[in-house]
């Protein structure tokens, strides 16, 4: 009886070993399962197309060798099951160092993916099935892999072929014009610098997906977007902490990305736009001249124009890129339709302007369309 109660004990234990040992199973599927998501996240994440091609790629072929680094164990177990007639010893490998062994069972389970290899091959009934077996998963997988890749790169060829295309649409625009190859060159560098502005920041009119969102979640993506750019500005600053839900409709309805080249001419003096617009510097520098001819660098952080928002304003500079630059535009117009929408208890932009409007008609600031120093240092503190 104790000796029957004791195998039963220890079959018990096994079971339980092998219920932990399942657990442990599951739980290292679950790891790789997030492992899988993360990775996908990561993918989503990423904005450059061919970055994402290379990810694309750089993963099949890491899925390529896990494979073959399963299939070339199970290969070797099998050989190694069947020590007179198996593979290992009829080649005589098994006096060989262990790790060459696993070499030549990875190069044989990759070697599938292109119709196998001479060197090392099937001598019985066992190893002739499990050949059959992953000649027929490596044959869809081989096929997959390159469609992966042929996609891949048709996607890449066609849109560079793309590029040159309007390249030489517009070249010979230039030359059945006969502009000047000065212009033409400035042109080309326009041309060039935006292309690589929207490879590096998309515009959004060239997602259609985005027009599906609901506008609550653009509102929020145009907030992340441009805010920003506006926390160096005093009033935008804390009009931000009062009311960032009538800051999220500004960035939303009022705001926009303009992308300018070394050399344009963003304003000049004497300009009363018919479609007013604040400006502000997010990359890059500009080079502003006063009515008395005095030269300002510009950086990023720094505003221009924005008078507009609170009165009828005519520019009193010329405000030029000296590099490439990026800048956020505010509509005033729009700016002062949303504003008007909403009550504003704590901080009102109407009392900010007046106050602003008072300070230029008493002199206390200087006519410029750039922010009084004071200003600008009080907001980078």
């Amino acid at each position: 009886v104790s000796a029957i109660i004791s195998q039963f004990a220890g079959y018990t234990r096994l079971s339980k070993v092998g219920r932990a040992i399942r657990v442990l199973r599951l739980l290292r599927l679950l790891r790789l399962a997030r492992v899988g998501t993360i990775l996908k996240m990561r993918s989503e994440g990423i904005s450059n197309d061919r970055l994402r091609m290379l990810l694309q790629i750089g993963k099949s072929i890491f899925i390529m060798l896990g494979a073959g680094h399963v299939t070339g164990c199970c290969w070797y177990g099998i050989g190694h099951a069947n020590e007179e007639a198996g593979w290992i010893s009829v080649f005589e490998l098994d006096r060989v160092d262990l790790g060459l062994r696993y070499l030549i069972s990875l190069r044989w389970a990759l070697s599938q993916f292109s119709g196998g290899m001479d060197e090392v091959h099937p001598m019985n009934a066992s190893e002739n099935l499990f050949a059959v077996f992953v000649f027929v998963l490596t044959f869809f997988a081989g096929a997959l892999f390159v469609s992966v890749m042929t996609s891949a790169m048709t996607r890449a060829f066609i849109e560079s072929n793309q590029h040159f295309a309007k390249f030489s649409v517009l070249r010979n625009f230039l030359e059945q014009h006969r502009i000047s190859k000065g212009l033409a060159v400035r042109l080309h560098r326009n041309v060039q610098h935006h292309l690589q502005e929207r490879e590096k920041r998309m515009p959004e009119e060239c997602v259609e997906l985005i027009h599906l969102v609901s506008t609550s979640l653009r509102m929020d993506l145009h907030f992340e977007i441009y805010s920003p750019g506006l926390v160096a500005h005093p009033f935008f600053s804390r009009y931000n902490d009062e009311n960032p839900h009538v800051m999220k409709r500004v960035c939303h309805g009022a705001m926009s990305t303009s992308p300018i080249t070394s050399g344009d001419i963003i304003f000049q003096p004497g300009e009363k736009p018919q479609n007013p617009q604040m400006w502000v510097l997010v990359e890059g520098l500009l080079t502003y001249v006063n009515s008395r001819n005095s030269e300002e660098e510009v950086t990023p952080g720094y505003w221009a124009c924005e008078a507009v928002l609170w009165t009828d304003w005519i520019t009193c500079g010329t405000l030029t890129a000296k590099t490439d630059s990026r800048l956020y535009t505010i509509d005033a117009r729009q700016f002062q339709s949303i504003a008007l929408q909403f009550n504003h208890s704590v901080f009102s932009p109407l009392e900010y302007a007046s106050r602003y409007v008072e300070r230029l008609n008493n002199g206390e600031v200087e006519l410029s369309d750039l922010p009084p120093e004071d200003d600008f240092q009080i907001a980078r503190r």
